[in-house]
This record gives structure tokens, C-alpha cells and sequence, in this order.
């Protein structure tokens, strides 16, 4: 929570101005000009409520006060079992370009090119459910300068019978991989 450096009130970043916005008095600030001076102890975790999908087994963050939740990837509207958990805190957070509203609108203009979409697709029910939401991604950076050494089988088969060649490679190998995106909630361990 960041305080208005003006009012003190709660200031939330503007998808339209692109900016940081005092619902009390109004004032408006770019967001590198916000600095918090103090602040609780930083820890890495946050509690929140997760919920699985019946439908698809999506993990789905959300507030503890719903129950019926609306999945943000198969579009399952559902009794979620829900449960608390810890989140390891993003160190950054891109916020939207686009309102609702924008991809609202994109949504019905491309619609209008869809010749054999269902006809229900555009009712407001399904619009109302639209939502932003952050799927995360950790970036790894790695090298390898290493030697590299593999076999290979070739499996061919002549007349009744079946051939099997093995054969070694081997050579160097010099690379550097960066921002290689992982989103570690599509795999569990």
C-alpha cells in the first residue's frame, strides 16, 4: 500500500493514465517517483486463498470470500475447494496496458470477423467475467562450455531382418542462454 504524498490516502496504479492515482484528492503520479520510506518487515511469502478447478486442475489464486470462482483457463464456473497457502512474492509486477473495458471491445470487434462463432459467445454474462490476471514466469540465465559426448541408434530394416547401428558424437559445445522463461506452476514435482 503506497500513501499519497499529498492527502495520505491509498494510492492504486491507473490502467488508463498509466500512472499512480489518489482516489481522494485526486492527484496523480508517475510511478518511479513513488518511494516508500516505511514500511513493515519485506518477507518473500504472502498468505492467500488458492483454489483448484474441478474441471481442468488449474490453481487459481483468489479472495477468501468467494466460493464460486470462475476459471481463468478452461471458463469452468464452479464450487472450488479452497485452501491457504503461501506464494512466493513476484519481484515485480507489469501492470496492464489495457482496462476491461478495452478488452471488451476488442473482444466483440473480433468477434464480428468470426463467421461461425456460437451466437451466445457475445452475451454479457460472458464479457462480465473477463479479468486480467498474472501468470508467472521465473527467467533463468545459463552457459555451458563444455565438451559433449552422445550416442546415436539408427534402426533400418533389410529384407527379415532388423539392423541396429549405434555410433558415437562427441564435440565442443559454447552457449549462452538468456531470459529463458519457466513458469514453475505448469509443472509439480
Amino acid at each position: 500500500m503506497f500513501a499519497c504524498p499529498n492527502c495520505g490516502g491509498n494510492i492504486l496504479f491507473d490502467i488508463k493514465s498509466q500512472s499512480m492515482k489518489c482516489k481522494y484528492c485526486d492527484s496523480s503520479f508517475m510511478p518511479e517517483q513513488i518511494v516508500k520510506e516505511s514500511d513493515a518487515v519485506e518477507n518473500n511469502y504472502f498468505e492467500t486463498t488458492s483454489y483448484t478447478c474441478p474441471q481442468c486442475g488449474a490453481t487459481l489464486l483468489g479472495e477468501e470470500n468467494e466460493a464460486a470462482v470462475f476459471c481463468s483457463f478452461c471458463g469452468a464456473s464452479d464450487i472450488m475447494m479452497s485452501k491457504m497457502t503461501r506464494q512466493k512474492k513476484p519481484e515485480y509486477i507489469i501492470p496492464f496496458r489495457l482496462s476491461k473495458e478495452d478488452c471488451v471491445a476488442a473482444y466483440k470487434k473480433k468477434l464480428k470477423k468470426a463467421f461461425y462463432a456460437p451466437s451466445g459467445i457475445v452475451n454479457k454474462s460472458k464479457t462480465e467475467s473477463f479479468r486480467g490476471i498474472y501468470i508467472p514466469f521465473w527467467c533463468y540465465e545459463f552457459s555451458h562450455d563444455k565438451p559433449f559426448e552422445a550416442e546415436g541408434k539408427i534402426v533400418r530394416s533389410e529384407g527379415n531382418y532388423t539392423i541396429y547401428e549405434t555410433y558415437k558424437i562427441g564435440g565442443e559445445m559454447k552457449a549462452q542462454y538468456d531470459a529463458v522463461p519457466f513458469n514453475p506452476d505448469a509443472y509439480s514435482y
